[in-house]
């Protein structure tokens, strides 16, 4: 299982990276609730303006990859509509 960051590790994990790479589903939401913390997260590496990328899994229809677009712009915070 994974273990939440406390702001001290923040600082020698972004040095060891320079672009952040997320699986969606499971990881960034969980149906249709963003996980917790997921949004503080994607803010501090936006704030530190890293690249940040999405996964998505291969086999969405055309339906699906839009609702994926609309959810991950709502992790970023960023207005999304279906």
């Amino acid at each position: 299982m994974a273990a939440r960051l406390v702001p001290d590790d923040y600082s020698s994990l972004l040095d060891k990276y320079d672009t952040f790479l997320f699986d969606c589903d499971g990881v960034l939401w969980n149906g249709d609730t963003i996980v917790d913390g997921v949004i503080d997260v994607l803010s501090i590496l936006r704030s530190k303006r890293m690249p940040l990328h999405s996964i998505p899994d291969l086999e969405l229809t055309a339906s699906s990859r839009e609702e994926h677009y609309i959810r991950y712009k709502q992790c970023l915070q960023v207005e999304g509509r279906l």
